[in-house]
């Protein structure tokens, strides 16, 4: 026996390492771009099954190797880039449509692709590869028990709530269905609260004012506005305007799926949306006409939640019908539809929301490639545009409304902020993320028809408690509302109140995250 091993080292060993070093490269490759790490245990037990199936059926080792392979390939970029995948990444995904897929990769450096490329050749060398084996019964056990424990191991753990998975391939996989179950079943609530009859019983006070306007902005960081002290001026409207400015308001999400129903919901019990119990219900209760004017559009089978909410308005118009990506319409659009909503000669008070597409990803898209002054790259210098081009919005509106002879407010914010890629270099862009202040620091700028002072109030603010600020300001009062962090009763937030969701719904300190200043 020792003599067969020994003649087998001396002829193969060289040939046999060569191959099982790309083998282990592959795995390694393979397990960081599911898990974006690399644990050293894990990562054996990826080369004891690649090991395995290349000398017991190559047939099957080839498909696993080419499957795996593709699929990381497709991966990587997007995980580099957007993280790791999400409730809200998949909720995106299974909206998703040729155009903003488009979109999705544009935002994408080049770079992230050139690693699809390598892992890519990487698969084609390593499917070819065969390994010379020593069959010897023993070993062939002792194989066979491992890996059949692994298996057994990552199979039963599937299944268990902490779905801890030893072999991160299995986990990557598991992770997609679990999160389409949560996207379908959220889907299905909301549904289903679409139906529900609201939970609003207000107490009605009086207010001086008929007309109030929700400008609801997306993408816009706070610190890429003038009228924060950006460098740039694009906000020259803002900058002038009487009204106040809220400079520590935070968003509750980092993107408008997470965002915007945690901020214009009920949400009595922690992550529990009541789609039911919106600030459209509330103020169709409280006895308003009600709109919602959106420049995104809704979405079929995973129709957006935003949607949901909007579709409770008495009157609700969405730029298209199936998604905002289809066209690429300007927010200016939306106008014609506000001439229309304030034309309606009903004596009820109304509530208009105006949603927009504002400083979406991607930027240049958004203002047909053009900006006015070139700030560190293109698209970077198309998103400054894009603020600009919203403060314009907010200019037409509020010259519509005082042509409209109304006694009008209005309330402009956006959703979510973004955070910077490739920050001081001619690729910088922004993207979705969870990772940094920025990501919820937006602007919030409240102004009404008779405002006589430009105001700025730092106090800390968050969308957490909109419902609250929206009741005060639109002036009714509700049981179900608690009455705190709320900046038009001058009610602050103590610090540890500065909570918001991430990527996976889960509620983190905004305070506590890096603080990305413009470079």
């Amino acid at each position: 026996m020792f003599k067969i091993v020994s003649s087998y080292l001396r002829k193969n060993m060289t040939k046999n390492l060569i191959k099982l070093f790309f083998i282990v490269l592959f795995s390694c490759a393979i397990d960081f771009s599911f898990t974006g790490m690399l644990y050293p245990g894990y990562t054996i037990i990826t080369v004891l099954i690649f090991y395995l199936l290349n000398i017991y059926n190559h047939i099957i080792f080839r498909g696993f190797v080419i499957f795996l392979g593709i699929m990381a390939s497709v991966y990587i970029p997007i995980r580099f880039v957007y993280g790791t995948l999400s409730l809200g990444m998949m909720i995106s995904i299974l909206a998703t449509n040729k155009t903003e897929s488009i979109e999705f990769l544009q935002n994408i450096p080049v770079i992230y692709f050139g690693l699809s490329l390598v892992l890519c050749f990487l698969t084609i060398f390593v499917q070819r590869i065969k390994l010379r084996y020593l069959r010897s019964k023993i070993t062939h056990v002792t194989w066979f028990i491992v890996v059949v424990f692994f298996i057994l191991a990552t199979i039963i753990s599937i299944h268990k709530k902490e779905r801890l998975i030893f072999f991160p391939s299995a986990f990557f996989f598991d992770n997609i269905n679990f999160l389409y179950n949560q996207a379908s079943s959220l889907q299905r609530q909301m549904s289903d609260d679409l139906k529900k009859p609201s939970d609003w019983k207000p107490v009605i006070k009086e207010t001086n004012y008929d007309t109030f306007v929700i400008v609801l902005g997306e993408s816009a960081r706070k610190d890429f506005l003038h009228a924060y002290g950006f460098n740039l001026n694009n906000t020259p409207f803002m900058d002038n305007a009487m009204g106040t400015l809220y400079s520590k308001y935070y968003s509750s999400g980092p993107n408008t799926f997470i965002s915007v129903p945690h901020s214009l919901c009920l949400e009595r019990v922690q992550n529990k949306v009541e789609y039911n119990n919106t600030i459209i219900t509330l103020a169709k209760s409280a006895n308003f006409n009600t709109y919602w004017i959106s420049n995104q559009g809704t979405y079929g089978q995973y129709d957006l939640n935003v949607a949901f909410i909007g579709k409770r308005a008495d009157s609700s118009y969405f730029s298209s019908t199936v998604d905002y990506t289809e066209k690429n319409i300007s927010d200016m659009q939306l106008l014609p539809h506000l001439e229309s909503a304030l034309s309606n000669t009903s004596n009820k008070k109304k509530l208009i929301v105006l949603h927009l597409m504002g400083s979406h990803p991607d930027f240049c898209d958004r203002t047909n490639g053009q900006y006015d002054d070139w700030y560190v790259s293109k698209k970077l210098s198309c998103y400054v545009k894009s603020i600009f081009n919203t403060d314009l919005f907010l200019k037409n509106v509020v010259s519509t409304l005082d042509s409209n002879h109304k006694k009008w407010t209005l309330m402009y914010f956006s959703g979510h902020g973004l955070r910077m890629l490739d920050a001081g270099t001619s690729n910088a862009t922004m993207i979705h993320s969870a990772g940094a202040q920025q990501d919820y620091n937006v602007p919030l700028f409240i102004t009404y028809y008779n405002s006589k002072q430009h105001i700025i109030d730092n106090g800390m603010y968050s969308a957490m408690n909109f419902i609250s600020m929206f009741a005060t300001w639109i002036g009714v009062e509700d049981n179900l509302i608690p009455k705190k962090c709320n900046p038009l009763s001058k009610v602050k937030c103590s610090l540890n109140q500065i909570n918001a969701y991430d990527g996976d719904e889960k509620l983190q300190d905004v305070l506590s995250l890096p603080n990305e200043e413009i470079r």
